[in-house]
């Protein structure tokens, strides 16, 4: 299944690439929309006892995770000056990878 989620979102951003749309501008409705219909999904999915709305509904929760983070990075990469990438995308990176494994210590 995570293939599947990596594979889709990956084609969805390419996909909105080929988009021309001002993102600046559009930006906050995008999310807002991605957001509602994600949590609208996420609280179906709570409710369902079919297993194949759960797997639809984690691949379209995954997919546009993995869409509004790739605008949400170039639209920062847009605005910030060019010594600044590797700080900006190092933090975020180091932040991740700071809480990935605290999950499993609390086991």
């Amino acid at each position: 299944m995570e293939a599947a989620t990596t594979l889709t979102g990956a084609v969805v951003v390419l996909a909105v690439g080929f988009v021309r749309l001002d993102w600046s501008r559009l930006g906050d409705y995008a999310i807002l929309v991605a957001s509602l219909l994600g949590g609208s999904v996420l609280a179906a999915m709570g409710r369902m006892d079919q297993i194949w709305f759960a797997y639809a509904g984690y691949l379209f929760f995954r997919m546009s995770y993995q869409l509004l983070m790739t605008v949400a990075s170039f639209e920062i990469a847009k605005r910030i000056e060019r010594d600044a990438f590797g700080l900006v995308f190092g933090i975020n990176t180091w932040s991740d990878n700071g809480q990935n494994p605290s999950p499993k210590l609390l086991k």
